[in-house]
């Protein structure tokens, strides 16, 4: 299965053991996004900083599943929310199915569209060992 591990930059290294561990279980993540050296946008330039954002969104369109692990700060996990439900508004399959862990560290109106909804990450990376 094709994973995107959505989350805050403050959760950056919690998103980065999820992959790896997804990645253990034979899934593929369509963007690492984690994988900069460097947190502090005033590092990249504007062009840089706009080709990120792309394959974020295309990463998080691609996915079967959109795993999301909120936080309280961080804006651009909501919008690759918002990317992942109205990528599937158009696919038949349903796809990308949308995977919350921990949805009580910030409410948000669209977690009531997840397909799951999980307490905790070991739960969720249970829930990916394949059957």
């Amino acid at each position: 299965m094709r994973f995107y591990v959505a989350g805050g930059l403050p959760e950056r290294e919690r998103c980065s053991k999820m992959m790896e561990a997804l990645r253990a279980l034979g899934h593929e993540i369509t963007y690492d996004w984690t994988k900069f050296e460097s947190t502090d946008e005033k590092d990249f330039t504007h062009e840089r900083l706009q080709e990120i954002a792309r394959e974020e969104l295309i990463g998080a369109e691609r996915a079967d599943i959109f795993l999301m692990l909120p936080t309280k700060d961080g804006a651009g996990q909501y919008v690759e929310l918002g990317t992942a439900l109205q990528a599937r508004r158009w696919n038949t399959t349903r796809r990308p199915k949308i995977w919350i862990v921990n949805p009580g560290v910030r409410r948000c109106i669209f977690f009531h569209l997840a397909d799951h909804t999980f307490t905790n990450d070991a739960a969720a990376l249970e829930a990916a060992v394949p059957r």
